[in-house]
Parts: C-alpha cells; structure tokens; sequence
C-alpha cells in the first residue's frame, strides 16, 4: 500500500517502570560489586585480545553482571556498529 499504518504503541505504566528501577537498586545492592567489576575487566580484556569472549561473559553474567553491563563493557573495546552512509 501507499499508505503506512500508524503503529499502536503501547505505553508502560510509570508504576511498572518505577517498580523495575528498585528491584534493579536492589539486585545491584545485593551483589559482590568488586567480583562484577573484575569479570567485566576479565571480559574487556578478552575482547581486545584474540581469546573467546563467551567464557569470561558467561562469568560475568554468573557473577549477575547486567546484560546491559556486558553489553557496555563490550561496546567499550568494538564500539557501535554504524551502517555505512
């Protein structure tokens, strides 16, 4: 068609999002941070070396580092992919 539907986006309930945010508090609270801190480092270094990055994220990961935390620690040695122009 020559005409795009509008999607029907679907708005979170801020109580949903704030009640995330605390359990999250509350994980992170929870955690031996020195121990995420040096399995993060442990992966970053892998992935600037020549070494498997699965093994050293899925210490981290055992270690409840956040997805988004390997993810950054990731993001930091390759970067962010950007399509080419």
């Amino acid at each position: 068609t020559d005409e795009d539907a509008e999607p029907e986006l679907l708005v979170a309930d801020p109580a949903l999002e704030q009640g995330q945010c605390q359990r999250l508090a509350v994980f992170k609270a929870d955690r031996d941070a020195g121990l995420v801190a040096a399995r993060l480092r442990d992966l970053s270094d892998a992935a600037r070396g020549t070494q498997n990055v699965l093994y050293p994220m899925k210490e981290a990961l055992r270690a409840n580092a956040t997805l988004g935390e390997v993810s950054d620690a990731l993001r930091q040695v390759f970067g962010t992919y950007q399509p080419g122009r």
